[in-house]
């Protein structure tokens, strides 16, 4: 595993977090509407790829993860920023939005 990987799930071990893929799938959602919104997206076309990721078939977790940190890449250089320091702020912040899990859905 990364050291980005390993750093943020010592954070939340410390913190007696729930360690489950229900419990942060839901917080994986509302972080990349959170980030598509700070982009400029609208909750029109939001409301529309929601709708639409569920139909078909649904594909392997690791080709989403790959799929999800290549995106992010591109729209992190579009943006003229680096990724990996965004993650070491947040994770030196304590990873506020990270260390309480939404419900899980």
């Amino acid at each position: 595993m990364s050291e980005i990987q390993n750093r943020a799930v010592r954070m939340l071990q410390q913190n007696g977090l729930d360690m489950t893929v229900a419990s942060y799938r839901v917080q994986m959602l509302k972080a990349a509407l959170a980030l598509y919104r700070s982009t400029g997206g609208t909750e029109q076309v939001a409301r529309e790829l929601c709708a639409g990721a569920f139909q078909g078939r649904s594909g392997a977790a690791a080709t989403g993860i790959g799929d999800a940190m290549i995106a992010l890449a591109a729209v992190s250089h579009l943006s003229d920023l680096d990724m990996m320091q965004a993650a070491y702020n947040e994770l030196d912040r304590g990873g506020q939005e990270l260390s309480e899990p939404a419900d899980a859905g």
